[in-house]
C-alpha cells in the first residue's frame, strides 16, 4: 500500500519504545484475506473474500482442481487464475477500471476490497469485518427446512443458517461480531417463508440460489466493492459493490454437473454517477494440467470459452514438476449464461510477450482488452495470429472448432503453444445510479474415457448446451441429489467419530494406516455421509470406517488432509471438553532464551517439547497449549487464521482466534518411538509488535491442555504437562492495581451469552471488555455495587478481557465466550 508514516509510525520504525502502545489508523484498508473451501462435487477451488474464485495469496489454498473419475487425475489445476473485470466512463468521460490480476499474492496489490459500500467502506474495521466468504451446505439448509416443517418453529438452528447475510438478520451480529448495516437493500439471497422481506432463519427463512430450483450441495456468498485505491491497475474505482454468489450441485447420475461450479456476479452503481460504456469481463489464466502445451478457443454462439491441450498428450515432464494430465487431457470451459460474450481475446506472455500481444499496464490498455482489442488498439483480424492477418475484422480470436481445420482455431494455425492470458467480456452499456446487473457463469470439466484431447471440445459443445437448457429451466429435473445419511454418519475428517476435525484424529489413524475396507462416493464435504462398516473397530473402539475420509477404501495419511481442510469443523452435537493436565511429564522450553521471563514486543519464540523423561515404546503424543492472543500470534499467522505443518511426523496448527497451538506426534514405524525432545525447533510464537491497549499484567502463562499419549499397543498412558510464565517487561501496563483480585468473581466462564460479575469487598465502578487484540468492545458504567451483568451475545466466539474498576483498584478477568 502507498502511505505516509505518522509521526508515531515513524518513531516505531526508529525502534522508539513508543511502537510498544500503538492505535490501529483509518487508513485505506488491505485487501481480501480470508477464503472458503467450494468442493460441494468433483470441484475444489478456494472462493476469495474479494472474489477472486481461482486464485489464492497462499500457494497451497490455489487454483480451480476437478476429479474426471474415481481413478483418473485427481485434482489436477485447468485454471490457475480467474478474476472479474469491469471498466466504464463517468458522466464526464472519466475512464473508470478494475481488473486484477496476480497483484494481491505478488506485490500485496488490489483492485477490490471486502464488504458492501458504506460510509465506513474504507475503514480497516469494515474491511476486516467483511473479510469473510458465508459457506452453507445443503444437508443444513434440508434439516433447517425439515424441522420448520415439523411445527412451524426452529428447534435445532444451524451457525451457518443463522449467520447468514440476509436483509436485516436479526441475529447476524451475535454470530458474525459485526453490526448487519440496516440500510442495505439486499444482500445474500434467501427463501423468505413469511413473505416480510427480512431475512429471519427462526421464522424458517433460509438461504438459496435464486437461479436453481434444486438446493445445491454448497452455497457461497461474498460481497465486496472497488471503491479503494487501486494500487494494481492505478485505475480510477467504477464505485460498484460485487455480490457474488456462488455454488456447486451435487447430483447422483449426471457426471456433467458433478464436474461444474457456478458464480453469479451481482454488480451494483453505488456511486454518484452514471456509468457509461460499461465492459464486464472474465480475465482467466487457463493452466490445464501443465501449462505450457495448452491452447485456447471460444465458441461465440454459446457464450463460451475454452482450453484444450496442444496434441493427445499433457506433457508429463512439465515445468517445476507441475502434475499434469497425461493422456486423453480434458477441456475446461468458461459459459456466460445470461449475457452475450461479445468478445473475446487472447493476451499473451512468453512467446508473444511485446505488444501488442502483450498484458496490460496501463488503464487504457485494461479496456482496451474488455473492447477486444489488443494493448496497442489494434482490433482482431481473420485468421493467423489475429493481429494485421486480413481486412476482416473481428470480435472475437480463434471461434473454430479445432476438429475441423477448415475453421480458425490455434489448431488449424499450428500456433506455438505457451502460457497465455484471455479475456471474454460483455459490453453493458449505461449503468444508472443503484442500477444493477448481473453476470452468470459456469465453469465445466469436460472429458470422455473414449476420447482425446480434441473430441473432448465436441463433448464441450454438447455439454454447454444442456448446460444452458439447465439454467434456463432452473435447474429443474437436471439433479437428483444423494440422500444424506441419518444414523452412525461418516463425517469426512472426524475420524475418530469424536465430533470435531483436530489434531486428535491422528492419534487413530496411526494405529490403522494400510488398513482397508468398503470405498464410499464422494464428494467429502463435512456433511454426513453414509457408509458401510468395516470389519475392525479403531482404538478408541469406534469402526474402521470413520477412518477413511476421502472415501478410496484405504487408512493413509492422505485421509487426514480432509482433517486439515474441516479442521475445527464440529458436528451440531458436539460439545467441547477442555482438560488440563498439569504435570511434571512435559516442558515447553525455548533452546535461546533458556527461560521466557525476558520477552521484547516483536521476538519469535522458536521452543521445543519434550518429555522430561524417556517413555519407552511411545507411538503417539497429542496436545494443545493455550496462549493469550492478547501476548501472542500464534505459528506463522499474523491474523485470526489456521495455519499447518505435517513434517517429520509432526503436525502444528495454531488458531490465533482461540488463542491454541494443536501439536501430535506419531511414529508409523513401531521399529521407532518418539524422542525425547519431540518437536525440536518446529513449534514457534510470535509476540506481537504492538500493544493496543495497557494490559491488566505483563506476565501470561502457556499452558498444556488435552493431552492423550499411547504407547505402541494400544496403552493409553497419563501424561501432564508444566505450565510456562511468559514474562513481557517493556510493556506498559494498568496501574493501581486492585490489591486482592481474588475477591472479584466472574461466573459463568466459558460462557454463551451473560457474564456476572461479584466483588465481595469493594463496590464496581466501571467495567470495560477487550477482545484478543487487546481493542475495547465494551464499556458498562456501574452505579457502585457488588454485582453487575454484561451481556456478550452479541460477540464473537473468543477469548475477552473484563477490566474491572472499583472504588478499590483495578483488575482484569479472562472470560471465554462459546
Amino acid at each position: 500500500m502507498r502511505s505516509i508514516l505518522t509521526i508515531q509510525q515513524f518513531l516505531c520504525v526508529l525502534g522508539l519504545s513508543l511502537c510498544y502502545f500503538t492505535a490501529i489508523g483509518q487508513n485505506n484498508c488491505e485487501g481480501a484475506k480470508q477464503s472458503q473451501l467450494l468442493y460441494g462435487n468433483r470441484v475444489q477451488t478456494y472462493m476469495d473474500a474479494s472474489g477472486s474464485p481461482m486464485w489464492r495469496w497462499r500457494p497451497e489454498r490455489n487454483n480451480y482442481y476437478v476429479t474426471l473419475n474415481d481413478t483418473v487425475a485427481p485434482y489436477i489445476t485447468t485454471i490457475f487464475a480467474h478474476a472479474l473485470w469491469l471498466s466504464a466512463l463517468d458522466a464526464d468521460g472519466n475512464l473508470k477500471v478494475s481488473a486484477p490480476t496476480y497483484g494481491k499474492a505478488m506485490n500485496n496489490e488490489y483492485d477490490y476490497y471486502p464488504g458492501p459500500i458504506t460510509d465506513q467502506s474504507n475503514s480497516i474495521v469494515h474491511c476486516k469485518n467483511w473479510d469473510k466468504v458465508w459457506s452453507v451446505y445443503r444437508y443444513e439448509i434440508e434439516a433447517h427446512i425439515a424441522d420448520w416443517q415439523d411445527n412451524n418453529n426452529i428447534d435445532y438452528p444451524f451457525t451457518t443458517i443463522m449467520a447468514w447475510p440476509g436483509r436485516g438478520n436479526p441475529h447476524f451480529e451475535t454470530e458474525n461480531g459485526f453490526e448487519l448495516p440496516d440500510n442495505l437493500p439486499d444482500l445474500a439471497p434467501f427463501k423468505d417463508i413469511d413473505g416480510d422481506g427480512i431475512y429471519n432463519p427462526m421464522n424458517g427463512d433460509y438461504p438459496i440460489v435464486e437461479q436453481s430450483n434444486v438446493i445445491p450441495e454448497q452455497i457461497t456468498w461474498v460481497v465486496f466493492n472497488d471503491q479503494g485505491v487501486h494500487t494494481e491497475t492505478e485505475g480510477e474505482p467504477l464505485n460498484v459493490e460485487i455480490q457474488q454468489t456462488s455454488w456447486a450441485l451435487n447430483c447422483t447420475e449426471n457426471t456433467f454437473l458433478n464436474q461444474s461450479i457456478f458464480s453469479s456476479y451481482k454488480i451494483i452503481n453505488k456511486g454518484s454517477s452514471v456509468l457509461d460504456s460499461m465492459y464486464v469481463g472474465l480475465w482467466t489464466d487457463f493452466d490445464l494440467g501443465c501449462f505450457v502445451d495448452d491452447y485456447f478457443g471460444c465458441a461465440p454462439e454459446q457464450n463460451t470459452y475454452f482450453a484444450y491441450n496442444v496434441d493427445f498428450e499433457d506433457n508429463i515432464l512439465c515445468h517445476d514438476n507441475i502434475p499434469s494430465y497425461g493422456f486423453n487431457p480434458p477441456v475446461q470451459s468458461i459459459t456466460i449464461l445470461n449475457q452475450p460474450m461479445d468478445y473475446f481475446i487472447m493476451l499473451s506472455i512468453g512467446f508473444f510477450f511485446n505488444p501488442p500481444f502483450g498484458i496490460p499496464n496501463t488503464p487504457q490498455e485494461y479496456r482496451n482488452a474488455l473492447m477486444g482489442v489488443y494493448r496497442s488498439g489494434d482490433p482482431i483480424t481473420q485468421g493467423g495470429l489475429g493481429y494485421q492477418t486480413s481486412d476482416t475484422i473481428v470480435n472475437h480470436i480463434f471461434p473454430g472448432n479445432p476438429n475441423n481445420l477448415e475453421e480458425w482455431s490455434m489448431l488449424s494455425e499450428g500456433l506455438p503453444s505457451a502460457d497465455r492470458r484471455v479475456v471474454g467480456s460483455n459490453f453493458l452499456g449505461k449503468l444508472d445510479i443503484g442500477e444493477a446487473y448481473t453476470l452468470d457463469v459456469a465453469y465445466s470439466t469436460h472429458w470422455r474415457a473414449d476420447g482425446n484431447a480434441h473430441t473432448n471440445v465436441n463433448t464441450m459443445y454438447e455439454e454447454v448446451a444442456t448446460l444452458q437448457s439447465y439454467y434456463d429451466n432452473n435447474f429443474e429435473e437436471s439433479c437428483l441429489p444423494p440422500t444424506f445419511c441419518e444414523d452412525k454418519c461418516v463425517w469426512p475428517g472426524d475420524l475418530n467419530n469424536d465430533g470435531i476435525a483436530n489434531h486428535c484424529d491422528l492419534i487413530n489413524l496411526v494405529f490403522a494406516i494400510d488398513s482397508t475396507g468398503n470405498t464410499r462416493s464422494g464428494p467429502y464435504t463435512w456433511a454426513p455421509q453414509n457408509g458401510q462398516n468395516w470389519d475392525f473397530n479403531q482404538l478408541t473402539g469406534i469402526n474402521g470406517k470413520h477412518l477413511d475420509a476421502n472415501g478410496d477404501g484405504i487408512v493413509s495419511l492422505d485421509d487426514f488432509s480432509l482433517t486439515q481442510t474441516h479442521y475445527n469443523f464440529t458436528r451440531p452435537d458436539y460439545m467441547a471438553d477442555d482438560v488440563y493436565n498439569e504435570g511434571d511429564d512435559i516442558i515447553l522450553r525455548d533452546p535461546f532464551l533458556q527461560n521466557f521471563d525476558n520477552i521484547a514486543p516483536g521476538n519469535q519464540i522458536l521452543t521445543y517439547i519434550g518429555l522430561i523423561n524417556e517413555v519407552p515404546d511411545l507411538k503417539v503424543v497429542s496436545l494443545s497449549i493455550e496462549y493469550d492472543t492478547s501476548f501472542f500470534v500464534g505459528y506463522y499467522c499474523e491474523e485470526d487464521c489456521i495455519e499447518f505443518s505435517l513434517e517429520n511426523s509432526v503436525f502444528i496448527s495454531a488458531n490465533n482466534q482461540i488463542g491454541q497451538l494443536d501439536i501430535t506426534q506419531f511414529v508409523l514405524d513401531d521399529q521407532e518411538e518418539i524422542d525425547q525432545t519431540f518437536t525440536e525447533g518446529i513449534v514457534r510464537l510470535y509476540a506481537r509488535d504492538t500493544f493496543y491497549e495497557p494490559l491488566p499484567s505483563n506476565q501470561t502463562q502457556l499452558r498444556f491442555k488435552n493431552i492423550k499419549a499411547y504407547l505402541k499397543d494400544g496403552t493409553y498412558i497419563q501424561l501432564g504437562g508444566q505450565t510456562v510464565t511468559a514474562v513481557f517487561p517493556g510493556i506498559a501496563v494498568s496501574t493501581n492495581d486492585l490489591s486482592n483480585p481474588d475477591e472479584i468473581n466472574i461466573f459463568p466462564n466459558p460462557t454463551t451469552d451473560q457474564v456476572r460479575i461479584e466483588s465481595t469487598q469493594s463496590r464496581i465502578e466501571n467495567i470495560q471488555v477487550f477482545d484478543a487484540t487487546g481493542q475495547l468492545v465494551l464499556s458498562h458504567l456501574a452505579i457502585a455495587k457488588h454485582q453487575e451483568t454484561i451481556d456478550l451475545s452479541a460477540y464473537a466466539n473468543g477469548i475477552y478481557f473484563i477490566q474491572i474498576r472499583t472504588d478499590k483498584g483495578i483488575t482484569t478477568k479472562k472470560v471465554i465466550k462459546q
